[in-house]
């Protein structure tokens, strides 16, 4: 039967009367874990969030069929589209689209200050045998009235449309027969998206994992996946961008087997604002002589640690259970929160129950600690040969929505451990 216990705040300061503690290590962080080693220094923008100082704390017993996982696995963006943006002009004189597959979806959306809406009576499509009206030349054709009545609000003047199959794959030549005159009207810009569905030629870009604190090594590979020709003369260029709209170049190697790889040291000071970073990557290859664009783009966290766990704990226990105690350094005031998995581990390593436990509060800078208690644990712990596993331990600043710390496996100790007489083992 699950259980669900509410604890008040008093209890986060050590009100109960503890019978047996025992300080010991977290166990060492493996690589896939996140394990910031400082206080990062860095001035954060003010935050609109409003953070509850009430402090807080509750447990709860695992179903047997729960199932964590230790981390999240990265992101694999696949793409089947690429986008440019062009001018006006450019499009009154003609721009090529792409394409090497039948039936591309194209969305053409106004961008900029000077927006001009276009008009699907003045828009053609050729290729190589013939010059068509959009309204001819597409099976599908929507507004942004349209759009929007579907879910799907691009903004005001967007035109989508799907170029029908008969014409083939491309490539296409798209114009606009509405010649720009004022000047303000000659700069706007046109954004246009293709996107490919039929298209077995995929651009697949991921990160080595999905956060990344200060001066922690950053992997990102690229690579072209298809079960057709691979192409040749690929050419990759990208950046990461901040929520801030900064943006750092990225160089991509060949790293075997048609992939790419780019390699950097991540500045998470490099922008405090609050966010998830972006990586942007275009590729470029040819296949059958025809030129083959894509685009695609994943997120990751970046870690800007206002506090760490110290890297030990102090384990406690009483007649009402077992609670572990997590030191804090903290280096900006704000609410944080922590979890726990508590495992009660069979003599072969099998788990035999589980619960989880949360503990959250505002914590000024300086020295602190959060509490993970877990009432019910008392049962299991005074039978003989008892083993107690900490596992997917997260320290979290909630004010700044952010994750500090994410450790796979933290701490292991017995029962006899909370006496005192015993050391920290893996």
């Amino acid at each position: 039967m699950k259980t669900l216990s509410i604890i008040t705040s008093m209890l986060l300061v050590g009100t109960s009367i503890s019978i047996h503690a025992a300080s010991i290590h977290l166990l060492d962080p493996l690589a896939t874990d996140l394990a910031p080693e400082h206080i990062d220094s860095f001035t954060a923008p003010k935050s609109a969030i409003r953070v509850d100082r009430q402090a807080v704390q509750y447990s709860r017993q695992l179903s047997t069929e729960t199932t964590l996982t230790d981390f999240p696995a990265p992101f694999v963006k696949k793409s089947r589209s690429y986008f440019e943006q062009v001018s006006l002009v450019e499009l009154a004189k003609g721009v090529s689209l792409h394409s090497n597959s039948p039936g591309a979806v194209v969305r053409l959306t106004p961008v900029g200050k000077n927006k001009f809406l276009l008009q699907i009576a003045d828009i053609s499509l050729r290729n190589a045998d013939q010059s068509l009206r959009l309204v001819d030349a597409a099976i599908t054709l929507a507004d942004s009235d349209q759009l929007k009545a579907a879910g799907a609000d691009f903004g005001t003047g967007t035109l989508a449309f799907r170029i029908k199959p008969a014409l083939g794959s491309g490539p296409f030549e798209l114009r606009s027969n509405a010649a720009p005159t004022a000047s303000k009207v000659a700069d706007a810009s046109i954004f246009i998206h293709v996107y490919e569905p039929e298209s077995k030629l995929s651009l697949q870009l991921t990160t080595d994992r999905m956060e990344y604190a200060e001066g922690m090594p950053m992997h990102i590979t690229a690579s072209f996946s298809t079960d057709t020709s691979t192409p040749a003369d690929i050419r990759l260029t990208g950046f990461v961008s901040t929520p801030g709209s900064r943006t750092r170049n990225l160089q991509f190697m060949p790293a075997g087997a048609g992939r790419f790889a780019a390699d950097l040291l991540h500045d998470a000071t490099f922008d405090a604002m609050p966010g998830l970073w972006s990586v942007h990557v275009f590729a470029r290859g040819q296949v059958n002589q025809t030129t083959i664009y894509r685009d695609a783009n994943t997120a990751f966290a970046s870690v800007l640690a206002s506090a760490r766990l110290t890297g030990t704990a102090e384990v406690q226990r009483n007649a009402t259970g077992l609670s572990v105690h997590v030191p804090i350094q903290v280096g900006r005031a704000s609410r944080f929160g922590l979890r726990g998995v508590l495992r009660v581990m069979g003599k072969h390593g099998e788990q035999r129950v589980a619960w989880i436990a949360e503990s959250a509060a505002w914590l000024d800078a300086g020295a602190q600690e959060l509490t993970l208690a877990f009432p019910e644990a008392a049962e299991f712990g005074a039978k003989q040969g008892a083993r107690f596993e900490l596992h997917h331990l997260e320290l979290r600043d909630q004010g700044r929505l952010s994750l500090l710390h994410r450790q796979a496996r933290a701490l292991a100790f017995s029962w006899v451990d909370a006496r005192g007489k015993g050391k920290n083992s893996p």
